[in-house]
């Protein structure tokens, strides 16, 4: 075994033949979760779901192949084959992991996460804030992720995907229905407060082999 553990870095791409849609978009705000050590923990994360075609799919293989040979060295394909039998790389398959959630069925989504606030940007490369309304889980766009090796430790081993940055593409239908409101959605009302109350209220091999 070797301890050499390059990053591999790799864009995954959004595009009309092939779209990359996202989830699960914490990028101006860390998600607070717990994690297997019931310790509290923030990160900045997203999902990438792609279909089983995305040409992505078979470069970002490429690379977690890549990165178990220069964790494990000899071991390095029987240890890529044990962590695909058990959920452990960076991609999954949407259908088993998060069944009932209609974008992710028939789908594959990579799951990458960061201590650091990724990089956000416009198709025009402009950086974006969270008033701006644009990067939300539902759109497209493109994602930046790091492949690494994650050492046994307490947590097991894995092949991990660090996520570096996200650029917004296009729209899409939010998840969930949100959407930021239009100023002339409101109404006109008077800013004296003391005045009276408003009135009213895929089939075939799998792709990570």
């Amino acid at each position: 075994m070797t301890t050499e553990n390059t990053d591999l870095t790799i864009l995954l791409t959004d595009s009309i033949q092939h779209p990359l849609r996202l989830s699960y978009f914490y990028g101006f705000e860390p998600y607070e979760g717990v994690d297997d050590a019931g310790k509290k923990t923030e990160n900045y994360c997203v999902h990438s779901i792609l279909q089983p075609g995305h040409p992505d799919i078979t470069k970002l293989v490429a690379l977690m192949k890549q990165c178990a040979n220069n964790a494990y060295g000899e071991k390095g394909p029987q240890t890529y084959e044990e962590l695909r039998l058990q959920n452990r790389l960076a991609i999954h398959d949407g259908t088993v992991y998060k069944p009932g959630e209609e974008a992710y069925k028939g789908n594959y989504y990579v799951s990458s996460n960061a201590k650091m606030r990724p990089t956000i940007i416009d198709g025009n490369r402009t950086p974006l804030v969270a008033k701006d309304g644009r990067p939300y889980s539902g759109c497209y766009g493109n994602v930046m992720v790091s492949i690494w090796a994650q050492p046994a430790g307490k947590f097991g081993k894995r092949i991990n995907a660090q996520l570096m940055g996200v650029q917004f593409t296009r729209h899409g239908d939010a998840f969930g229905g949100g959407r930021v409101a239009a100023p002339e959605e409101f109404p006109t009302v008077a800013t004296d407060v003391d005045g009276p109350a408003p009135s009213g209220a895929v089939a075939g091999q799998d792709p990570l082999v």
